[in-house]
This record gives C-alpha cells, sequence and structure tokens, in this order.
C-alpha cells in the first residue's frame, strides 16, 4: 500500500512539474495577409538591433499561417518582428507582446506594416 500511496505521490509531482513547465512557455500564431510569401521571420527584444536566426522552415505564403513558441522571460515583454520576402524585402514589425495575444495577422494599410491582434 505504501508503494502505491508513494506511486501516486510521484506521478502528480510528475504532473505538477509538466504543468508549470508549460506555463512557462506560449505561442503565437502569425498569419500572413501582406501579399508576398515571407522567406524569413527574425524576432528582438524591442529596440534592440540583435535579431534571431530565421525561424522559418520554408517560405510563408500569403494566407498561411505558423506558430511560434516563446519561451517565458521575465525581462522581454515586447518583441520586434523582421521579416524577408520573396523579393529580399526587409520590414520590421514592431511591439508584439506574445504574452497578450494568440494570434497576429501581418498585413500592410498604406504601404505601413501593421499588426492585428486576433
Amino acid at each position: 500500500m505504501r508503494r502505491l500511496a508513494l506511486f501516486i505521490v510521484i506521478i502528480c509531482g510528475l504532473s505538477l512539474c509538466h504543468q508549470t513547465a508549460l506555463a512557462d512557455e506560449t505561442s503565437v500564431i502569425l498569419i500572413n495577409h501582406t501579399g508576398a510569401a515571407m522567406t524569413a521571420l527574425r524576432f528582438s527584444p524591442s529596440l534592440a538591433d540583435d535579431w534571431s536566426d530565421n525561424l522559418l522552415e520554408q517560405a510563408l505564403e500569403n494566407d498561411d499561417e505558423v506558430e511560434i513558441p516563446f519561451a517565458a522571460d521575465a525581462e522581454t515583454e515586447l518583441w520586434d518582428m523582421k521579416t524577408t520576402d520573396q523579393n529580399g524585402v526587409d520590414t520590421e514589425w514592431p511591439g508584439l507582446a506574445p504574452a497578450e495575444t494568440r494570434q497576429v495577422v501581418l498585413s500592410f494599410e498604406d504601404g505601413e506594416p501593421v499588426l492585428s491582434y486576433q
């Protein structure tokens, strides 16, 4: 009986650890409504100039979406994105807050990049 109780305690503890690990990570679905395929997607803490490596494994076509995981980081609440389209044009998208949204639509209005939250 003691073995069964110990087994239950261990399983509950592992389950709690797994749930805590999941709480430390979030993801955002990016939807491309720019009118062009994206060949590169990079992130940087907001207002920093140090960009990540390209996170896309393949081109993100117009009207397609991709899920981007973010590890919880108490020091970084806002992120900037940089995309490169199929013509090699870079665009910066400032101010993404992954903890506050689940889906983000990337588009242009009057030639300016726009992030729309859903």
